[in-house]
C-alpha cells in the first residue's frame, strides 16, 4: 500500500516538475502525516522530498544543456529556479562543474543523473564495454527534424533518445518484417540546429548484413553494448532507460558519434510483437 502511494506520488512529480512545487504540496497530496510521509519517502527514494525534486530538475536541465540551445536563464526560469544565479550554484554543487561548461564539454557525463524512478522497474538489462569500427559515409544518411519542448518528458515519453514515434515502431517492424538478413542495423546522431534553439537535426542510416562479426574491431571505437530481449511496448522507452538508468549506474561519459541499435531479425520472425537487439552507445 505504501509502496503504490509512493509511486503515485513520483508520478504525480513528474507531471508537475516545471511546475511551482513545494515539499508540503506533496505531502498534502499523499493525505499522509508530514513526519510520516518523510520517512517512507526517504526509505523509497533515498532522499528527502526536497531533494528529489531538485535532483529531477537538475537531471533534466542538464539534458536540456546537452539537447538544445536554450539559454541558462530560459532553462533556470522553467524549472522553477528563483534565478539564474541560483540554478547555477544548486547545479555545480550537484554536477561538479558550471552549466556552461557542461554544456560545452565534449561529452555527455551522466555520473551524477537521478533517472525517472520507474525506470527502476524496468528489466534487467546486461551491459559490456565492446569496440566497432563504422565503415559507412555520412553521404548515405538521411535527416529529419526533432522539436525538444521545454517539459522535456512530454518528448521522452513519446519518442526517447532513439528519436522514434509510433509510426517510426510501425516502419521498423514492417522492414523487419520484409527483410531476407539476419540482421538490421540503424545508426543515428544528432546536432543542434544553428538556428533554432530547441531544434534538433537527426542523421540516421539503416543497413541490413547476413553477419554482423566485421563491424567489431579491437581498433575500432568504444561502445557500452546492452542487450534487450522483450515486447515493443518495452521498447518505447528503451532508449530512456538505457540514457538515464544505465548510464548513470555505470557513471558513463557519452562521447560524440553513433548511437547503433542491431536487430536480430531471426529472433522476431515468428513473434510480430517481439523484438530483440543489442544497443549500442558511444563512450569515452
Amino acid at each position: 500500500m505504501k509502496n503504490n502511494i509512493i509511486r503515485i506520488i513520483l508520478d504525480w512529480i513528474e507531471k508537475n516538475i516545471n511546475s511551482p512545487l513545494s515539499q508540503d504540496d506533496v505531502i498534502n497530496k499523499s493525505g499522509y502525516s508530514k513526519r510520516h510521509f518523510q520517512d517512507i519517502f526517504y526509505n523509497e527514494t533515498g532522499n528527502t522530498i526536497a531533494r528529489y525534486i531538485l535532483l529531477r530538475r537538475l537531471s533534466l536541465s542538464a539534458t536540456l544543456l546537452r539537447l538544445t540551445s536554450l539559454s541558462i536563464l530560459e532553462i533556470s526560469v522553467n524549472y522553477q529556479f528563483n534565478s539564474q544565479q541560483s540554478f547555477s550554484r544548486a547545479f555545480k554543487r550537484h554536477f561538479k562543474v558550471t552549466p556552461i561548461v557542461y554544456r560545452k564539454d565534449a561529452y555527455w557525463d551522466f555520473t551524477y543523473y537521478l533517472p525517472q524512478y520507474n525506470y527502476f522497474d524496468f528489466k534487467k538489462l546486461e551491459s559490456k564495454k565492446v569496440f566497432i569500427d563504422i565503415a559507412f559515409k555520412k553521404s548515405k544518411e538521411k535527416f529529419f527534424h526533432v522539436n525538444i519542448p521545454f517539459e522535456l518528458t512530454a518528448l521522452i515519453s513519446r519518442t526517447g533518445m532513439g528519436f522514434k514515434n509510433k509510426d517510426g515502431i510501425i516502419k521498423l517492424k514492417n522492414l523487419i518484417k520484409m527483410n531476407q538478413y539476419e540482421y538490421l542495423n540503424i545508426y543515428y546522431r544528432y546536432e543542434k540546429s544553428p538556428f533554432t534553439k530547441n531544434i534538433l537535426t537527426v542523421f540516421d542510416y539503416y543497413e541490413s548484413m547476413h553477419a554482423i562479426d566485421s563491424i567489431f574491431s579491437e581498433n575500432g571505437d568504444k561502445y557500452y553494448k546492452f542487450s534487450f530481449y522483450g515486447t515493443w511496448d518495452e521498447y518505447l522507452n528503451l532508449s530512456n532507460v538505457i540514457y538515464s538508468r544505465e548510464l548513470s549506474k555505470l557513471k558513463a561519459k557519452k562521447r560524440n558519434g553513433y548511437d547503433i541499435e542491431i536487430f536480430n531479425i531471426k529472433d522476431m520472425k515468428s513473434n510480430n510483437n517481439i523484438c530483440s537487439l543489442d544497443y549500442f552507445i558511444p563512450i569515452l
